[in-house]
């Protein structure tokens, strides 16, 4: 049996409390091999609108070399920034980040209220061994709260 020093333990504790340890959903390698490869998928969005209406559209998917970001804590508990992207496995959210976007700081300019524009965000995920779902979602300025704007399989 191994033992844990107390400093060990104290380290995990505060770790945890934290956030600095993966906890819940995906905190194992052998998660993310079950539905994950070694590789990443870029996905190309074009984010377009002005400062009163926005809309998203896929531009595309790409297959890259080499995820180089943890294997461990996928589904971030904040979801911190505007958007927040999200995959799912049926029901189940199997990876998720926050992300800001240009697109969203350009509406806040006095040009976005007299003008349409178009801009590109690219997301990456690791890249999936089966199909999953795509839900972009933006942060209400009002309550703060997430609402769904874009999906795709």
């Amino acid at each position: 049996m191994t033992m844990i020093t107390r400093k060990q333990l104290w380290l995990i504790l505060v770790g945890t409390l934290l956030g600095f340890l993966p906890t819940g959903a995906f905190a194992s390698t052998a998660a993310y091999d079950s539905l994950f490869t070694e590789d990443r998928l870029r996905i190309d969005l074009i984010f377009c609108g002005n400062a009163h209406q926005e809309d998203v559209f896929l531009a595309g998917y790409q297959h890259e070399k080499t995820w180089s970001a943890p294997k461990v804590g996928l589904v971030e508990e904040y979801g911190y920034g505007n958007y927040v992207y999200r995959l799912f496995d049926g029901q189940r959210c199997v990876f998720s980040k926050g992300f800001n976007s240009l697109f969203q700081e350009w509406t806040t300019t006095p040009e976005a209220h007299t003008l349409d524009k178009a801009m590109t965000t690219s997301l990456w995920v690791p890249f999936p061994k089966v199909d999953l779902r795509l839900v972009v979602y933006k942060r209400s300025e009002q309550d703060g709260q997430l609402y769904e704007l874009f999906e795709t399989v």
